[in-house]
């Protein structure tokens, strides 16, 4: 009995040889069939390079996010020169209209300022040295008043970003009592 152990055993081991044999003689041939034919196995190493000779090229969209606010982005992939577009700009248009004068309605009343023609306002100005409050429009060439500032209480300064075409302003005096005293200066072309 011990001798057929010991044949069973025997054939056992040559079988498991033999098997290692066969199953390493095909992932050889299936590693030479594979690079031969261009097919990617397992066996076979990838490099890739991302020197600035040779780029990995990004298609798409890439969406850049700054989360959260406190870090910061730096792009630096700009080509060395840049092309710079010129944009038109309007020349700066010097104040050719100043007008000041002292204004003094009574309470609920209505100075008017006349500028004897229409001037693109570009700053209007009310001083006011004793705490009166008023009211403060623009007449229009055309439409309504454009009202600047309802109850006002001592100084007010207007300016523009766009000069406004006006003919004329109103200072309607707000106090409930006494009259009001105000210095109107309008800057414009």
């Amino acid at each position: 009995m011990q001798l057929i152990e010991s044949q069973s055993g025997l054939r056992r081991a040559r079988s498991l040889r033999g098997a290692i044999v066969i199953g390493l003689v095909l992932a050889l041939v299936g590693a030479a069939v594979g690079t031969a034919t261009g097919a990617v196995t397992p066996f076979q190493l990838v490099v890739v390079k991302n020197t600035a000779a040779e780029p990995i090229p990004v298609v798409g969209t890439v969406n850049v996010g700054n989360t959260p606010a406190n870090q910061s982005v730096t792009v630096s992939n700009f080509p060395a020169s840049q092309p710079v577009t010129m944009a038109a700009v309007a020349p700066e248009q010097v104040a050719t209209f100043v007008s000041t004068a002292t204004y003094s309605p009574a309470a609920g009343d209505v100075s008017i300022v006349s500028f004897g023609k229409t001037v693109n306002v570009t700053t209007l100005i009310v001083n006011n040295g004793i705490s009166d409050n008023f009211d403060v429009n623009l007449t229009m060439p055309s439409g309504p008043p454009l009202l600047l500032v309802s109850d006002a209480e001592d100084h007010f300064v207007q300016d523009f970003s766009m000069p406004v075409p006006a003919t004329g302003a109103t200072i309607r005096c707000t106090n409930y009592l006494d009259e009001c005293k105000v210095v109107v200066t309008v800057i414009g072309y």
